[in-house]
């Protein structure tokens, strides 16, 4: 009998606390031939634009969630020209840092977190030891422990099953995380 893979796009989500290697393993895969997808908020902040989490009062750009939420569904939609494609964060980190902020989530976003699915999600736990704030990155590693938790419950409440990514040296954290879709791409293989 013959085996077949049904192959279809993989749309694959790494996320986690700030400054847990989200950005450096995806920098990695892109570097090895993945396209990957940036995060979005990086490129808005570095563009000038405040994150509620930077500024004192909690005050921000009025269109700095709206921003990311149509550079996240840009993204997305982008995908579907590739057959593998990684995210740093996806859209129900839009929800986590809703909680984070204490603000009730807007409902345009809800409804892309229901209409844009990924098909896995790899998280990065907070490591003290690769932690370091920078121009963009300004919270303590404390904040970042927190933002980590609302990640995982964002995710968990929105349906997705996650997998830790172990704390490795970054080329072993994207084989991991490689190995780990190997795994489960194999328990597609359909009999004909």
């Amino acid at each position: 009998a013959a085996f077949d893979l049904i192959m279809k796009a993989l749309n694959i989500v790494i996320t986690g606390g700030p400054g847990s290697g989200k950005t450096s393993i995806c920098e990695y895969l892109r570097d090895n031939d993945y396209q990957t997808y940036p995060e979005g908020a990086r490129q808005i902040i570095e563009q000038g634009i405040q994150p509620p989490i930077a500024t004192a009062n909690s005050q921000q750009d009025p269109g700095f969630g709206e921003k990311i939420l149509h550079s996240r569904i840009n993204d997305y939609l982008d995908s579907h020209n590739h057959e593998l494609c990684f995210f740093d964060r996806g859209l129900p980190d839009g929800l986590a840092f809703s909680h984070f902020l204490n603000k009730e989530p807007d409902q345009t976003l809800l409804d892309a977190i229901d209409r844009y699915r990924y098909d896995h999600i790899f998280i990065l736990t907070p490591w003290k030891e690769i932690y370091c704030q920078d121009s963009v990155r300004q919270e303590s590693f404390e904040i970042a422990e927190l933002i980590s938790h609302y990640c995982t419950r964002a995710y968990k409440d929105s349906g997705y099953r996650l997998v830790e990514v172990p704390q490795l040296p970054i080329p072993e954290r994207a084989t991991f995380i490689l190995n780990e879709l190997r795994i489960e791409l194999s328990t597609s293989v359909k009999r004909f």
